[in-house]
């Protein structure tokens, strides 16, 4: 006995032409913004009033309108919501970076140790502790300098320019202007040395996989950390010795199977001095 359940050729094409038709593109009309419509348009309400005034900063700031900038960050400051933390940080790297740009160190130096005690995640606590690095040098603050250092180098011990960083602000440190001059297995010997050999390391470790230009600069850095490394003039076991405990996790990292691994080996909690500094021992 037939139910009469089948399907006519005719059910299928209508079905199809409904679906074509509803799948068709709409019209919209798409908002147009000219150049610099942030200086003129209009403000509806809090939070549309602190993305324009944070354009307006921004764009201030690029012009090297310090003063504008910084009255224009402040306004965005007290229009946005406290809930929006993330857009908080941010106007108050930019109001500290118009400190900066203004010589009012003092400000700009609280204003970045508050942002790194507020930090919420590795990215923000990387960028405060950038931007409180600029501040402390531009202070010539060598010991607070050579405290974020070694923080950004905790954060990312593959980074060669945070180590190269790290090796000028020990030079600064030790009053050096000749490296010829220290004596070797001191600590300030040691500790140059361990700079530029992990710089050194570091940057050979990447030089298969970055772009011809960047190629070109480490080739610079190369020839300049050489050269230093020549002035200290350690002896073949002494390098040698260098070579196989600060390139250890770099090699672990190369053969590491996933993201997680690689998390790990960058999250090491040990005490800074005993980890780079006491290879020699």
């Amino acid at each position: 006995m037939e139910l009469g359940l089948d399907f006519e050729d005719t059910d299928l094409i209508e079905e199809k032409k409904t679906s074509d038709k509803k799948s068709g593109l709409k019209s919209y009309n798409a908002k147009v913004c000219g150049p610099l419509w942030f200086e003129h348009c209009e403000i509806l309400d809090a939070e549309t009033t602190a993305n324009i005034c944070k354009f307006r900063g921004d764009h201030k700031y690029y012009n090297k309108q310090y003063e504008e900038a910084l009255l224009c960050y402040r306004q965005a400051l007290e229009s946005l919501p406290m809930t929006n933390r993330c857009m908080r940080h941010d106007l108050n790297e930019s109001i500290a970076r118009c400190y900066v740009a203004l010589d009012k160190t003092a400000e700009a130096v609280d204003l970045a140790q508050n942002l790194l005690n507020t930090s919420t995640n590795a990215d923000q606590t990387t960028q405060a502790c950038i931007l409180l690095q600029q501040i402390q040098h531009k202070q010539s603050d060598v010991g607070g300098e050579e405290t974020t250092l070694k923080q950004l180098i905790m954060l990312h011990p593959f980074n060669a320019e945070f180590w190269l960083m790290l090796k000028r602000c020990f030079c600064q440190k030790f009053c050096l202007r000749e490296l010829t001059k220290l004596e070797q297995q001191s600590i300030e010997y040691i500790k140059l040395l361990t700079c530029l050999v992990r710089a050194r390391l570091l940057i050979r470790s990447v030089r298969t996989s970055v772009a011809s230009f960047v190629k070109e600069r480490h080739q610079g850095l190369i020839k300049e950390i050489e050269a230093d490394i020549e002035k200290l003039n350690p002896s073949e076991s002494c390098l040698a010795c260098a070579k196989k405990h600060l390139g250890e996790d770099i090699f672990k990292l190369d053969n590491a199977d996933d993201d997680k691994e690689r998390e790990d080996l960058n999250m090491e909690s040990v005490n800074f001095e005993d980890r780079w500094f006491k290879w020699n021992q």
